[in-house]
């Protein structure tokens, strides 16, 4: 039809630009999305006709050593990403290209992006085969990170992704490694498969939870924490999982309380309060702010006052500068539902001992309020 030959002539003289517009056009005179698909990958092979794996590679490599900015470095990765996306097999040359002795880890991470862009059976094998035979650790670990940051895992991804969990650990620095980076990674997955795959979303989801119990029971402390902060990437809440994450409030590491605390503002109910209450005066500050925004959480989602008068006793109770300015950052964006809270803002500068936070609050108050989704009616 006409409508294909000029996005097909429009694409041979590069004029990209107006190729999105055309392409509504010729939507609209009954040419088919696969029909277009067609057209651009035809377009592709065009631009592609001189290059390589080897050539693309190269370019992105001059690009990230030799260029100022990041900026000059995206067109090369999207241009390696475009040519693994059309040509699926040539993934499997980039891990050769990586294990070079003298490699540069920008250079990798952006080649192991350019997998993941990809996102297809054969660039998730490649993947999995750095994970398996890179002679850099760090290119393991980047190599999981992208697993865990695919779009659409094939079911062999997921129980590679396990298998990582329970494999060898490979330690960048001791609180990063390649297994506790597969179940993070899993944790995100689950949330990507929410929509497309609720089963399987919610199969991670359970595998994970009863990954928490059997950690905490065995006192491995990295892994509880990973498995932890994996349920959280996972943003997923249930009465098992609340049951299993409320005695880690407890926890002797701060770090566990902390995602337990971030964890805990997904329930609305007693117990979760009386927890994120007593967290509330954790010796660690971390541990605290973490315990306000999840108070500030239920305010928002849950329409819960209460949460605004635990917010505003925090405020002036706490002798930690850091925390009192958390929880006077989250009372002033509630300020469109609780109108209230300006007043409580206004009185606590009088007896606020930093001049610092007394200038933020003027500052914030200055400012008009932002209607929030809740108080639209949008929420």
């Amino acid at each position: 039809t006409r409508s294909m030959m000029n996005l097909a002539m429009i694409g041979a003289l590069g004029k990209m630009h107006e190729w999105e517009i055309h392409c509504r056009g010729a939507l609209n005179n009954g040419v088919t999305k696969e029909e277009i698909r067609a057209i651009n990958e035809e377009l592709a092979k065009e631009r592609f006709a001189d290059e390589t794996t080897a050539s693309l590679f190269n370019t992105l490599e001059d690009a990230t050593l030799n260029m100022a900015t990041h900026a000059d470095t995206v067109e090369p990765l999207y241009k390696l990403a475009e040519y693994l996306t059309l040509y699926p097999d040539k993934v499997f040359e980039i891990p050769a290209m990586l294990d070079r002795p003298d490699i540069d880890e920008k250079v990798s991470a952006r080649a192991i992006h350019a997998l993941e862009a990809a996102g297809h059976s054969q660039a998730q094998t490649a993947l999995i085969g750095i994970v398996d035979a890179s002679k850099h650790a760090n290119h393991k670990l980047q190599a999981v990170a992208a697993l865990g940051a695919l779009d659409n895992p094939d079911p062999v991804t997921i129980d590679s992704m396990w298998a990582i969990a329970d494999g060898f650990a490979v330690e960048l620095r001791p609180d990063i490694s390649n297994d506790n980076m597969a179940l993070l990674g899993l944790g995100r997955i689950a949330d990507t498969l929410k929509t497309a795959n609720p089963n399987a979303s919610a199969d991670i989801t359970g595998e994970l939870t009863e990954r928490l119990k059997d950690y905490h029971h065995a006192n491995d402390i990295n892994k509880t924490l990973a498995s932890l902060e994996a349920l959280n990437n996972a943003k997923a809440s249930n009465s098992d999982i609340q049951n299993t994450v409320l005695p880690l409030t407890k926890h002797e590491q701060p770090r566990i309380r902390k995602s337990a605390a971030h964890h805990l503002a997904n329930y609305d109910d007693g117990n979760t309060r009386e927890a994120l209450q007593v967290l509330l005066t954790d010796i660690n500050e971390t541990v605290r702010k973490t315990a306000v925004e999840s108070f500030a959480y239920h305010a928002k989602h849950f329409d819960d006052k209460s949460a605004v008068d635990v917010l505003t006793q925090q405020l002036k109770t706490d002798d930690s500068p850091a925390v009192r300015i958390a929880a006077i950052r989250e009372l002033n964006d509630l300020r469109a539902d609780y109108p209230d809270v300006a007043d409580s803002l206004r009185e606590h500068k009088s007896n606020e001992p930093s001049e610092n936070i007394k200038e933020m609050i003027d500052g914030l108050l200055s400012r008009e309020v932002v209607v929030s989704a809740v108080a639209d009616g949008n929420g």
